[in-house]
């Protein structure tokens, strides 16, 4: 069941959500077959974001709405409150050193302040998910930890820098193959969010951006925040 939650996050950063569904599937199977409750909620949250994802591409891959309100039945089966839950959860992951799973969460806290425009509070969650992302040579998740950080900085007033690094944030995952997960939070683009403040301006930095590599960047976006 692990190896194939694990194959199914390989399939979900590549976009490819009917592989991964079908993961999350038998994952789904063998936890069930166990009685394990906490290995079926994680295949089960897995499942749900990645039908939701497929939802949200035009190409349904099964009832999100299903997977959401079994993920949350076995999420209250064992007491575990939504965003309390998640920073409970970094403090097991920490203590189990996993690290790429320390900074994927610390990543959709940042997610739900930006969605709440307390862009310095998100800065702090990026700015740990990156650093957590280093410890681990994970350098998918800091292209996505740029992303995210591109947004903060346009939230907080720098419309220009954010979208250079949002631009070299585009170029590294286009070089690594991954797609980004779709948030579950209406947070924009920050490309988008960039030329809505400044105009044309922002393609060209989006443009500048994507000739930057992906450390050059990350030290540029440090030095802006």
């Amino acid at each position: 069941a692990r190896a194939l939650i694990a194959r199914a996050a390989l399939h979900y950063w590549r976009g490819d959500y009917r592989a991964t569904a079908a993961d999350y599937e038998g994952a789904v199977t063998i936890a069930e077959s166990l009685d394990d409750r906490r290995l079926q909620a994680e295949a089960w949250a897995g499942l749900a974001s990645t039908r939701a994802a497929s939802m949200a591409q035009g190409e349904a891959v099964g009832d999100a709405i299903e997977a959401n309100e079994r993920t949350y039945e076995l999420a209250g089966e064992m007491s575990m409150p939504d965003r309390a839950a998640l920073e409970r959860i970094i403090d097991l992951y920490k203590k189990a050193g996993r690290l790429m799973d320390v900074a994927h969460t610390e990543m959709m806290l940042s997610e739900v302040d930006i969605a709440l425009e307390d862009f310095d509070s998100a800065l702090n969650w990026v700015l740990a998910g990156l650093e957590t992302a280093e410890r681990a040579g994970d350098t998918f998740t800091m292209a996505w930890a740029l992303h995210r950080l591109a947004i903060v900085l346009v939230g907080r007033g720098d419309p220009l820098l954010g979208a250079r690094i949002a631009g070299a944030s585009w170029e590294a995952r286009e070089r690594s193959g991954g797609t980004l997960p779709p948030p579950f939070f209406p947070i924009g683009e920050p490309d988008e969010r960039a030329r809505d403040a400044i105009g044309a301006a922002a393609d060209a930095a989006f443009d500048e951006g994507k000739q930057l590599g992906l450390f050059e960047a990350i030290a540029l976006a440090r030095a802006g925040v």
